[in-house]
């Protein structure tokens, strides 16, 4: 599962640790996080702006589902994407 977050203590935090926990809070999973290299950010990030663009447009570094691939990659480096794993 990958996720793309919006950069904050929290984002620098999860990765400082390594790890964070999902799930019902009774019952939560521990999942492994690593982010995701700059060069595989463009292609996730236009799957992502095509299905959440109307939540997180604020977000994004001016992007839209329109962003051509010179933009997406002008603007990946600046936005975090994590990697869950197990």
């Amino acid at each position: 599962m990958r996720a793309i977050a919006d950069e904050s203590e929290l984002v620098a935090a999860r990765l400082a640790a390594g790890e964070v926990e999902l799930g019902p809070p009774r019952r939560p999973i521990r999942h492994t996080v690593v982010e995701v290299e700059d060069e595989a950010k463009p292609e996730l990030l236009s799957r992502y702006l095509r299905r959440w663009y109307w939540q997180v447009k604020t977000h994004v570094g001016g992007l839209t589902p329109a962003s051509g691939p010179a933009d997406l990659e002008r603007v990946a480096p600046s936005i975090p994407v994590f990697e869950l794993l197990n």
